[in-house]
């Protein structure tokens, strides 16, 4: 996180409040009673590696795993996209190269190069 979330302004109010010592139990308890606030919600490293708290996620990416998951999906098939015309491009230039006018002509390609298989003896 780039920023000071709602936890840590939270910590530091307790922590460094100035506070009359005569009313320091009382606001002390008033900050701390906010803890079951959604928005404070902490866990350490410990409570994720070792499962004491099933919802502790050390690699959480949002409250909704499923919009996280469409997001992510959407990028793969974004990249695969991307790496399937980059492909196809430099074959395309390979073939302008080369002279040859498909990949059954081209002997550079993948597609024509022989395999143990089919070079061996019958």
């Amino acid at each position: 996180m780039a920023t000071l979330g709602p936890y840590d302004y939270w910590a530091i109010e307790y922590a460094y409040k100035e506070i009359p010592p005569e009313q320091e139990k009382a606001e002390l308890a008033r900050i701390a009673a906010r803890g079951s606030e959604a928005a404070l919600a902490y866990a350490t490293d410990e409570d994720a590696s070792f499962a004491i708290d099933p919802e502790a996620n050390q690699a959480d990416l949002g409250g909704d795993p499923l919009e996280f998951a469409r997001r992510r999906f959407a990028l793969v098939q974004e990249m695969w996209e991307r790496w399937q015309n980059a492909a196809a491009q430099a074959g395309r230039e390979l073939h302008r190269a080369t002279g040859a006018s498909s990949n059954a002509a081209c002997s550079r390609c993948p597609a024509r190069r022989p395999t143990s298989r089919s070079t061996s003896a019958a």
